[in-house]
């Protein structure tokens, strides 16, 4: 009977999480990441109208899934508040927990609310997620050139991050190790 109980009152916690989160009052335990940069996407993934465009791919670390509708993505170090992530589609602005999420850089947001109405640099830039009050960044990072088709990710080995290239890119997955340059301060060169 006691165990029942106590599981009834995790029940009725996830459940009031799960809701407060909804009302995006709640971030859910973990972090959120941008965990992969395309600023070069010739050939490796398309949109969904088939066009190779720009991406970043974010990662909820967290055990709850994460509605981004609010929050902001921007590239630039100065205004933080730059692009903010529309609301009304949570099933196209909710990060899984433990999953990702897509978000198209290509200039095109009447396309979706996942098409960002801004470009990446493909000789590289300063790309941050911020939170709802336009003013917290939750990830940020700076990369370098980019080559056709490589990205640039997050990897993490043994609770430590490092970004490297991925020669085999992993959008809407997690980022292995294998097939990627270490330590390059440049883009790699292939040719």
């Amino acid at each position: 009977m006691l165990l029942l109980i106590g599981d009834s009152f995790r029940f009725l916690v996830m459940i009031l999480l799960a809701h407060l989160l909804g009302e995006g009052r709640l971030l859910a335990a973990g972090k959120l990441y941008l965990n992969e940069v395309m600023a070069s996407n010739t050939d490796t993934i398309g949109d969904e109208t088939g066009d190779n465009d720009d991406w970043v791919e974010i990662f909820n670390a967290g055990v709850l899934p994460v509605d981004l509708a609010g929050w902001y993505l921007t590239d630039s170090k100065t205004r933080s508040a730059k692009w903010q992530i529309p609301g009304g589609n949570p099933e196209q602005t909710t990060v899984p927990a433990r999953g990702f999420l897509l978000f198209w850089f290509d200039n095109e947001p009447n396309e979706g609310v996942t098409h960002v109405a801004m470009l990446l640099s493909r000789k590289g830039e300063y790309l941050a997620l911020v939170r709802p009050d336009g003013l917290t960044i939750e990830h940020e990072v700076e990369f370098d050139r980019q080559v056709l088709d490589v990205s640039y990710g997050r990897l993490v080995e043994q609770e430590v991050e490092r970004w490297v290239y991925f020669m085999t890119p992993t959008p809407k997955a997690i980022n292995l190790n294998a097939d990627i340059r270490h330590g390059l301060s440049k883009a790699p060169d292939f040719f």
